[in-house]
């Protein structure tokens, strides 16, 4: 990951190219996949030894969770889509500093043309319950690490099976080109300051382990 930023850092001085980005996200996914393989034996020692009353715990974490998304579906389409923008201009000044209105209304466009064709936050609550009940379903199982293991290498395989049939990278990737050709030389060197800031700190996390 810490090669994917500085990588990053010094391809995006002069601007991205599609071949660049897509380069750059697939080393994001093989970086991803080495990290969960590394982490599935602990995390499946950790299932395989819960006992019933943190299981209630989690599933209680996870009901609270459901239900402040269930309660955004309460709002108005038109309610959610303010909220979103607000959102999404409070991450954008973050990485790239001030916005001018000719950049927002800009940014707006790029949004619609980029953005789901449908609000995906009942898709999104939907998938959450039938992920969390089938967890909670292997969990009456009471497990063994192996077991969990297994479980554990399925639901991954599942999951990125279905998020391929998800057009939502496409839409990420052109998002991402577009924002880029409308960046003042100012705001570059913001978004790769913060990029540095984020470097560094993995380079001190690297170095305390």
């Amino acid at each position: 990951y810490l090669n994917f930023l500085r990588d990053i850092q010094a391809k995006a001085r002069d601007g991205l190219n599609p071949e660049e980005l897509h380069e750059g996200l697939e080393q994001v996914d093989i970086s991803w996949n080495r990290l969960t393989n590394q982490l599935r034996p602990d995390a499946a020692q950790l299932l395989a030894d819960l006992k019933p009353d943190q299981v209630d715990e989690l599933r209680n974490v996870f009901r609270e969770e459901n239900e402040e998304i269930a309660e955004r579906l309460d709002k108005t389409i038109e309610e959610r889509e303010e909220k979103l923008r607000e959102q999404r201009q409070e991450r954008l000044e973050e990485w790239f500093g001030d916005w001018s209105p000719e950049q927002l209304r800009a940014l707006e466009g790029i949004w619609q043309k980029t953005q789901h064709v449908v609000d995906a936050t009942q898709f999104r609550l939907e998938r959450r319950e039938r992920s969390q009940a089938e967890l909670f379903n292997f969990l009456k199982l009471q497990p063994d690490q192996e077991q969990a293991e297994k479980w554990l290498i399925a639901w991954q395989r599942n999951f990125q099976a279905k998020d391929q049939q998800n057009d939502w990278r496409g839409r990420y990737q052109a998002r991402i080109l577009a924002i880029d050709q409308i960046l003042t030389a100012q705001q570059r060197e913001h978004g790769l300051a913060k990029l540095e800031e984020y470097a560094v700190e993995i380079e001190k996390i690297i170095a305390e382990n």
